[in-house]
């Protein structure tokens, strides 16, 4: 594979990638100091604070883990001075040139992905020891970084579960000094901290949101809407009726039926196919006006 993600991986191949590490192992990458150099500056972190309303809608400070309150620009500004962590999310909505990069890590990766910004005071925490619901690439811009990833204590966490896990790791299974120009990959689930050095360190953070198979059952769902069977109420049950020998049969007869058309649809030879093709409709189109105000010319 040649693309966006090859060169953020660069020596190691998106190949190796994913056969060792992606879900399963952390992963240090050193790099030139000019690798992301033209990707995000000091200058692009201004002309998006500088262009927009204060506080910018996707920024937010935080120190130790807790969100420290700021409204206009000089505050923003001291709390930062004090040790507050700047964070942007979503940076790829703020930046053109971030819009393009996680446009084409995006098509490289088949995955939705989306781009925040640290900027971090040096031995000042922004976050405690976590772990993230989705895998994220580290990319260092400035400064340097000391970053401990421990193992994970639940196995492949995704947003909206009720369990969390509870068990901190003590020894880090990785330590590392992260300089610009550097990448680290921590698979969700895996517990991690950093801790800026001896300058104000800045990184981007590539937030990988994987497929998994809910998705694919909640794709299903949604294409299960079109067909009646599936949209027709369950057998109604008057109140005193739930221990009725003939209640319980009559609604376990109409679940089987749903039960053997779900197993039909599974085993639809399409299914895969049909599900890889909503799947690339998904992506973004992007504007280019006025192009696209009026249909092309017929070819002459």
């Amino acid at each position: 594979m040649t693309g966006a993600f090859a060169s953020v991986l660069s020596p190691v191949t998106p190949e190796q990638f994913r056969d060792d590490y992606y879900g399963q192992r952390p992963l240090h990458i050193p790099g030139s100091s000019d690798k992301f150099l033209s990707l995000f500056t000091w200058d692009s972190l201004n002309r998006v604070l500088n262009c927009a309303p204060v506080p910018h809608p996707a920024l937010r400070l935080v120190r130790d883990g807790r969100t420290v309150p700021a409204n206009g620009a000089a505050e923003i500004i001291a709390r930062i001075s004090e040790g507050a962590t700047l964070t942007l999310s979503s940076l790829e909505l703020y930046d053109p040139q971030v819009q393009a990069f996680n446009a084409a890590l995006t098509h490289d990766l088949g995955e939705r992905t989306s781009v925040n910004l640290f900027v971090s005071q040096p031995a000042q925490a922004g976050f405690k020891r976590h772990y993230d619901s989705r895998d994220v690439l580290v990319l260092q811009l400035a400064g340097s970084k000391r970053w401990q990833v421990f193992e994970a204590s639940l196995a492949s966490p995704f947003e909206g579960m009720k369990r969390r896990a509870s068990t901190m790791p003590d020894q880090p299974i990785l330590d590392c000094a992260l300089q610009p120009g550097g990448v680290l990959y921590i698979p969700r689930g895996f517990w991690h901290e950093g801790l800026a050095q001896r300058e104000v360190s800045a990184h981007l953070t590539l937030g990988v949101f994987p497929r998994t198979g809910i998705d694919y059952l909640m794709w299903l769902i949604k294409e299960l809407k079109e067909d009646n069977r599936w949209r027709k109420e369950l057998p109604l049950t008057f109140a005193g009726e739930e221990e009725s020998g003939a209640a319980r049969q009559f609604l376990a007869a109409h679940l089987g039926a749903l039960h053997s058309l779900f197993r039909r649809e599974l085993m639809d030879p399409e299914l895969p196919a049909r599900y890889q093709r909503s799947c690339a409709e998904r992506s973004r189109v992007p504007f280019c006006f006025p192009q696209q105000f009026a249909p092309e010319p017929p070819p002459r």
